[in-house]
């Protein structure tokens, strides 16, 4: 809130060479953009010594912030599921396939990472049920569906769910690799005993990134 209110300080025992040092102040606020806007946001380094006073060198006060993006699918490349397009968003209107091996690819999600920003998690998100002993398996692709991650299997109940897998280690993540024109989530249908349908209420992906700026402007405040 442009310095009028502030996070209760940390204190640090600072070392003799020169070492970068994270603090967390999650809990500090609610934050809201707003809050990390240029005309709210600040940090404050203070220095308190011990006799012999001796200098305290600061190299860089950087701000790392991690933000999670949910998208949901925007079009059905191929795949021989009924009713795909009812995938798109959690609406209790169902894509569903009793067919063995059957899948449906989804694509178009629409992501966007940052310029700079790192990724540090891509998940996959099926909510589905089964009126049956069903499976149902995840996979998502990153080149326009010539690769594939492993197929995660998922296990179905009567009860409707929606349950996320971790794909970040399925490859090194990029922008490129999650943009509309290279990635791709895939379903497929695991029948067990005798066919009863599979509903897929929803396919969304969320991807965590965080990016880390440095300041751009500077205060004096004496004490």
């Amino acid at each position: 809130d442009g310095g009028t209110s502030w996070a209760t300080e940390v204190s640090a025992t600072l070392p003799t060479s020169d070492t970068l040092t994270w603090f967390d102040f999650t809990a500090a606020t609610v934050w809201t953009p707003s809050k990390l806007s240029d005309a709210n946001f600040l940090t404050k380094a203070s220095y308190q010594y011990s006799a012999p006073q001796s200098t305290v060198y600061l190299d860089r006060i950087p701000v790392r912030v991690m933000y999670t993006n949910t998208k949901s699918p925007g079009s059905t490349p191929s795949g021989t599921w009924t009713d795909p397009t009812y995938a798109y968003s959690s609406n209790n209107q169902y894509a569903n396939s009793s067919t063995d091996n059957a899948v449906q690819q989804y694509g178009t999600y629409g992501l966007s990472v940052p310029n700079g920003a790192a990724i540090v998690k891509v998940e996959v998100g099926y909510e589905a049920y089964t009126d049956g002993d069903e499976k149902i398996n995840i996979t998502c692709s990153w080149d326009n569906g010539n690769s594939w991650a492993t197929e995660y299997a998922g296990t179905l109940s009567s009860l409707e769910t929606l349950t996320w897998v971790d794909f970040t280690e399925a490859t090194t993540w990029t922008a490129s690799k999650l943009s509309d024109a290279n990635f791709r989530t895939r379903v497929k249908c695991v029948i067990v005993d005798s066919a009863s349908l599979v509903h897929l209420d929803w396919i969304p992906v969320k991807v965590t990134f965080m990016n880390t700026n440095s300041p751009g402007s500077t205060s004096a405040v004496l004490a």
